[in-house]
């Protein structure tokens, strides 16, 4: 038979637990970052290349667009990034974005001549 006063501690673990679980999960590691590169009039972008450096001069990545213009950067950790997209013929669009606050943003880049 428990003894009175002892009952609030397993509620409290309990509740404890649940809004640890939905903080982890509203940001799971390891984080990504996913978007889609436009040309002028709005239409996907084929063939672009899309660069992520890690904080102000980190290590880069690149990835190439394919027919629907995605890229998609995954694995990352917590922190500063800088997206940069460019093309032969158009000027470089690029964004910053801080993990984990925009992982959720699909990030658009539109690319002008």
């Amino acid at each position: 038979m428990p003894k009175p006063g002892n009952s609030t501690l397993p509620a409290l673990v309990c509740a404890l637990s649940i809004v640890l679980a939905s903080t982890s999960a509203a940001y799971p590691e390891p984080l990504g970052i996913h978007g889609l590169v436009l040309d002028p009039s709005g239409a996907p972008m084929s063939g672009a290349t899309v660069t992520l450096t890690s904080g102000d001069q980190g290590p880069e990545r690149s990835f190439q667009t394919g027919a629907e213009g995605r890229f998609s950067f995954g694995k990352l950790g917590r922190g500063r990034y800088r997206i940069t997209a460019s093309s032969r013929g158009y000027r470089a669009a690029d964004r910053s974005l801080s993990l984990p606050e925009d992982a959720a943003d699909e990030v658009q880049l539109t690319l002008q001549p």
